[in-house]
């Protein structure tokens, strides 16, 4: 029976189910054998079942078409493929190429021996009881039979995606811990082994290895086992014939690096660990399976090849050397403590240097090493994998965190299905990735601009990303590879997308390349980033330019790089629950991950900031790539799309699409930058361009838009529009949206629309992605394109997870392995740009009203002067003698034209008239004194005569 998805971890009712089989067992003597043997196997069902029914729901019912187990850089990748029950025990891990790596494992059960990885068939197959898949980790429950002791095995490969450097390191993490299931005590061990098929195919390729203990440095508490290639070729892949076309391609396995199988040993553990390095594999197993333990000795016979096959019968094979551990639990029962009956092992891919990358200038090229980005930090591998397996507890919780934002988030926006979407999708990405140590002249001026940070000391330290297009090509930072999984970059990890693009930039700013669009990628196969200083014309350019533009603006629109960080109270950092949703300031629910780099430093203001800073001293650059857009992309060439298959062809709208697109990232880019006259030149390009555009390519009958100008047959799944959304330019209007919406669904296969209808035997699950996300929720497109993705993640017959499918059937057909499952987060990345630009009009609403306020009190103060100053000039006047509001002063002149006095209150003067009569007399003297006072209408005589004329 295969259990999907059950927990790993037994909860109460596995316990209770477990401790009541026991009893049974124990105290009743009537059932015979056979009777007993089936009452176990369905007592245990039931708990099994319990477990799946008390599950998270992010560890519902779900089994991919492939399920990662390590799986960390280029050079790091092991799955089980194939098959409908993906069952651990009779499945050999394989490499994503569909060749197998060999990676097996025993189980002892009081002296019994089973197989729990590998298929090695000497032994009793133990039961693949569950599995459980999260973003990061996937987990096996495995048992005896009848199940007296479970086995968790937990394969993490940690995803952190806002901290660059831990997500870089080469290592994968396998967690084992022994449970007793029935109540009793048991002797447990447990056996893994890796060989040379980690490191290349060619089974004559010959190994040397060497052996790591604790003592042999200070503070390295592991037991590590290291094998490479006895010949080193830095910078190579292997090459084979292949069948199908008869040519040499690249197996995509390095020749150059260091196998590590390692294992934690914590000072004063009552567990055992012991090894085996480079005996034969046959010899090694027999030995644990006999005693439980292995002799911890080194062979010396090396090197010798990966395998040594019988010459008469090939399939015999006389002597494979393998690399294995062993740990001795000893006596476990359900009151023995997690830490006695565990083991934590580390499996890592290690090359120093790791690419070399072209530099220079036109008239001198120059070609450096680029380091890991570990090596800044650690003084060798055997440093970084001590800490690397110290570091677990945090790694773990990081991820265990990422995953459950990651669902919450998905079903926010989307389902529980789309969810899984996104976390198998996630591992993938980072397969391509590899952090490098930039040590240049530009680099050490760039600290703090484009840097990641280091756990262990804090520090900024000046880094570059740098891509595999992994499988269709093996091209180095391929800029249309990178353009797909733009949506998951800006969902978990703004920093990463600056980053990725510094390569390209720096390149494309030596002048070696002589078109003026952005080189398609920096290098024929990875790791040579050697650039194509001898390419006159680029492939793909209009593609490619207006992915740059559209790749720069995202990231600099991700936040608000000068906004001021929001208090520890406002800002929520994690969930109190991981079941409830995420509830950010206001109470407002935040999508997308939201951490902290070293020094705390929120990494989406980090990353636009870095994205702005990039923009603003490549801007040379991209107006020269907004400027072949304006000449070439409103009617485009006879060339390609990102999708080759289909060919090249004059007047493609998805390229014309393309370049409206990055003409208005251009505007937008400027408009940030404070240059506002390309701002305003831009804005007017890609408007005419569009008015241009929607006049040539809507059809006669109005259902949709067409693939190629005068061809009224023609179609395309239009992602390209996903900028236009996930911008929110409104370059095109929502007519055309809805258009597109009612279109899709008359012409969807199963797995969803073909891309062109040139060639409707092919879909791309990235772009469904993409076109998923150009329409609201309630919409009969966006439904249509998320259940072809599901059907597509539950299609058991593929072997291998691809991005171009055939939309009858689903199946797999190419294009294997690709970062560019990120696409797939597209409805999350739309929902993280939505929520930057409500936070950015918040933004602009609070600092509109505080400019408001303070000109209020700009103005209020100018009253209160004005008054101030009003009042001080009474005084002046009172001295003078005019203003008295009460008896007049003595000596006045009222007072002198009356014995008895005057109340000015009564006087047929205002206080204002009064006011003008002292401005007149500072433009002279008194012209005459009582005279003039007279001429004026006042009276000397008294205030009889005043009394008088107020009343007529």
């Amino acid at each position: 029976m295969h259990v999907q998805h059950a927990c790993l971890t037994p909860g109460p009712e596995l316990r209770r189910a477990h401790r009541a089989r026991a009893f049974l067992l124990t105290s009743s003597t009537r059932h015979p054998p056979q009777a007993s043997a089936m009452l176990l196997r369905a007592l245990t069902a039931l708990a099994l079942c319990a477990c799946t029914a008390s599950a998270q729901p992010d560890e519902a019912d779900f089994t991919p078409i492939v399920v990662p187990l390590a799986v960390r850089g280029p050079y790091l990748g092991a799955y089980l493929t194939g098959r409908e029950d993906k069952t651990l025990v009779s499945m050999d891990p394989h490499y994503w190429t569909t060749l197998p790596l060999g990676w097996k494992g025993l189980l002892r059960v009081d002296g019994s021996t089973w197989n729990w990885m590998g298929n090695l068939t000497e032994w009793p197959a133990a039961r693949n009881a569950s599995i459980r898949h999260t973003a990061a980790e996937t987990g096996f429950t495995l048992t005896d039979d009848p199940p007296t002791v479970a086995l968790h095995a937990s394969f993490l490969s940690p995803v952190t995606p806002a901290d660059l450097f831990r997500q870089s390191l080469p290592f994968s993490y396998l967690h084992l811990t022994a449970e007793s299931l029935d109540g009793q005590p048991h002797d447990v061990d447990v056996y893994s082994e890796v060989n040379g098929l980690w490191l290349a195919d060619e089974e004559h390729e010959e190994l040397e290895w060497t052996v790591h203990e604790p003592a042999s440095r200070s503070g390295q508490d592991f037991v590590g086992l290291r094998a490479r290639l006895r010949h080193q070729r830095p910078f190579e892949e292997a090459f084979h014939n292949d069948l199908w076309s008869n040519e040499w391609i690249s197996t995509d396995r390095i020749l150059q690096g260091d196998l590590w199988y390692a294992a934690h040993v914590e000072p004063g553990s009552t567990v055992r660990t012991t090894f085996a390095a480079g005996d034969d594999a046959v010899t090694t197993r027999r030995l644990f399976a006999e005693t439980g333990s292995l002799h911890s000795t080194v062979n010396e016979t090396s090197p010798r090849p990966t395998r040594t096959r019988d010459a008469r019968n090939a399939s015999r094979v006389l002597d494979e050397p393998v690399f294995a551990l062993a740990h001795s639990f000893g006596r476990i029962s359900p009151a023995s403590p997690p830490e006695a009956r565990s083991a934590l092992l580390a499996i890592g891919h290690v090359r120093d240097p790791l690419v070399q990358y072209m530099t220079g200038t036109p008239e001198v090229e120059t070609v450096v090493p680029l380091r890991p980005l570990w090596a800044s930090t650690f003084r060798d591998a055997a440093h970084l994998l001590g800490w690397f397996l110290s570091d677990y507890p945090t790694a773990k919780r990081l991820s265990d965190d990422f995953n459950a934002k990651l669902y919450a988030d998905a079903r926010a926006v989307e389902s529980q299905e789309y969810a899984h979407i996104v976390a198998i999708s996630t591992r993938q990405i980072f397969m391509a990735l590899e952090a490098v140590w930039d040590e240049s002249v530009e680099g050490r001026r760039a600290e703090e601009g484009l840097a990641a940070w280091s756990p262990l000391t804090g520090e900024p330290v000046p880094a570059m990303v740098m891509l595999k297009e992994i499988s269709s090509n093996g091209n180095c930072q391929t800029v249309d590879v990178i353009a797909p999984f733009l949506p998951f970059l800006l969902y978990a990890s703004p920093t990463l997308l600056p980053l990725l693009l510094e390569p390209i930039h720096r390149y494309m700013a030596t002048g070696q390349y002589v078109p003026v669009p952005p080189a398609h990628d920096l290098g024929d196969h990875y790791p040579n980033a050697t650039g194509h200083n001898d390419f006159l014309y680029p492939g793909l350019p209009i593609e490619e330019a207006g992915n740059a533009l559209c790749l720069q603006l995202a990231g600099m629109r991700v936040a608000d790089p000068s906004s001021t960080p929001l208090s520890a109270h406002e800002r929520v950092k994690h969930w109190v629950n991981k079941a409830s949703s995420w509830v950010g300031k206001k109470g407002q629910r935040r999508v997308g991950w939201e951490a902290d780099v070293v020094a705390g430093r929120d990494h989406r203001r980090e990353g636009a900031r870095m994205a702005r800073d990039q923009a603003r001293e490549r801007y040379a650059l991209l107006k020269k790539w907004a400027d072949y857009l304006e000449e070439e992309s409103l009617y485009p060439g006879d060339q390609r799309t990102t999708d080759d298959f289909f060919g090249s062809a004059p007047n493609q709208t998805s390229l014309v699409v393309k370049g409206i697109m990055g003409l208005r990232a251009m505007s937008e880019i400027a408009a940030d930058l404070g240059e506002t006259a390309d701002q305003a030149y831009y804005l007017d390009v890609s408007n005419r361009f569009r008015d241009t555009f929607l006049e040539m390519t809507i059809s006669r009958d109005k259902t949709h838009l067409l693939g190629t100008y005068n061809n009224q047959s023609s179609w395309v799944t239009h992602y390209n529009l996903y900028f236009d959304k996930l911008l929110g330019t409104d370059v095109f209007p929502e007519s055309v949206y809805r258009m597109l919406d009612a279109f899709y669904p008359t012409v969807a296969e199963p797995y969803g629309p073909p891309l062109d209808s040139r060639f409707p035997t092919r879909a791309k699950t990235d772009w469904l992605a993409w076109a998923s996300a150009l329409f609201p929720p309630s919409s009969p497109s966006r439904a249509l394109f998320v259940q072809a993705l599901s059907r597509y993640f539950r299609q058991d017959r593929n072997a291998v997870f691809g991005d171009s499918i055939t939309p009858q059937d689903g199946w797999s057909v190419g294009f294997l392995s690709r970062p560019v499952a990120g696409g797939h987060y597209a409805l999350l990345g739309r929902a993280v740009m939505d929520q930057a630009r409500a936070d950015a009009e918040r933004a602009a609403r609070a600092r509109e009203g505080r400019g408001m306020f303070a000109l209020a009190g700009l103005v209020g103060l100018v009253v209160a002067a004005l008054v101030g100053w009003r009042g001080a000039r009474r005084c002046v006047r009172r001295r003078k003698g005019y203003v008295e509001l009460g008896r007049p002063r003595a000596g006045s002149r009222a007072a002198r034209g009356s014995a008895d006095g005057v109340w000015l209150a009564e006087s047929p003067r205002s206080v204002f008239e009064l006011a003008e009569l002292e401005d007149e007399e500072e433009d002279g003297e008194d012209e005459g004194g009582e005279d003039a006072w007279a001429k004026r209408g006042g009276s000397v005589g008294g205030a009889g005569t005043g009394q008088d004329k107020r009343r007529d």
